[in-house]
């Protein structure tokens, strides 16, 4: 958020958890900035219809259960003006994490271990992804792979991170 209004962009950011919204408000002051926090549920944004030009979600749109996704990337299309763009990233089968704790679903499962203990996460195949946002044309899509240098496994092994970097447009 910091970065795009020191670019020159209107931004408003929400987090389902206090907690989040009180550490990003923080910082934001802290930097000199305006801070337009909402506690909202990703599958339900308290915004109108098309008001948007761009959403961005980092790594937080594969934290539900398979129908609540499609209810938030729903959302995403309401609030995006026509040509609006959506750049997401979100878990692949790749991640290192795949397979690991409780599965609720196919490619969604509830983390063992690690500071996402508890934590559901669905990883997506390329297809699952297409399918996911087929209300959207996808302008690009890549396979972003690399070592998180600031966090460890639970056996202090390097995090390789594998996720999908995709950027759509609401048709």
């Amino acid at each position: 958020m910091a970065y795009l209004q020191t670019a020159g962009f209107e931004v408003f950011g929400t987090d389902v958890a206090d907690n989040g919204l009180t550490a990003c408000g923080e910082a934001l002051r802290r930097a000199g900035l305006e801070a337009r926090l909402t506690r909202a549920d990703m599958t339900a944004a308290p915004f109108s219809d098309a008001v948007f030009d761009a959403v961005l979600s980092t790594n937080v749109l594969n934290h539900n259960p398979r129908a609540l996704l499609q209810q938030a990337v729903d959302e995403v299309h309401r609030v995006l003006r026509p040509g609006g763009r959506l750049y997401a990233t979100v878990l692949n089968t790749w991640d290192w994490r795949y397979g690991s704790g409780e599965q609720t679903e196919p490619d969604s499962f509830v983390l063992a271990e690690g500071p996402e203990t508890g934590i559901l996460h669905h990883f997506f195949a390329e297809s699952d992804l297409r399918d996911w946002l087929a209300a959207f044309e996808i302008v690009d899509l890549q396979r972003e792979r690399g070592e998180l240098t600031l966090s460890t496994r639970p056996d202090y092994r390097p995090v390789i991170r594998d996720a999908w970097a995709v950027l759509a447009r609401k048709k």
